[in-house]
């Protein structure tokens, strides 16, 4: 992806070799066709590089729900033929179990709380 242009200016570009390091002076000059001021071109560059610095925001915010997903589908494959349930937090090999306990309340395996409430 290309980024926005310079707008006109003077620059300098390094070049680092081992030790060495490279300095250069130049400049960028406005085309002359242009009838657009020096502010405005400034304006655009940095509207343009707000917008770029944006655009990655959301490829890393991408990257994490894949990597998120994969680790997910990872998981999944790991807990798969276990008998355990899918949904994360939910109570482990309920049938195995009397009573059992869920986000503070206690429940039995026959579908009602102890008390005698259903579920």
């Amino acid at each position: 992806m290309k980024g926005p242009l310079v707008p006109p200016g003077a620059y300098q570009v390094q070049l680092q070799s081992g030790d060495q390091i490279y300095t250069q002076s130049f400049a960028v000059l406005k085309d002359p066709r242009l009838t657009t001021s020096q502010e405005d071109l400034q304006q655009q560059f940095d509207l343009l590089q707000a917008i770029r610095a944006k655009i990655s925001e959301v490829h890393e915010a991408i990257n994490t729900v894949r990597s998120i997903r994969r680790q997910g589908r990872r998981m999944g494959a790991a807990y798969r033929g276990t008998g355990y349930p899918r949904v994360a937090g939910y109570p482990r090999k309920i049938a195995q179990r009397q009573t059992f306990s869920y986000r503070g309340r206690t429940y039995s395996a026959q579908g009602e709380r102890p008390d005698g409430h259903p579920v």
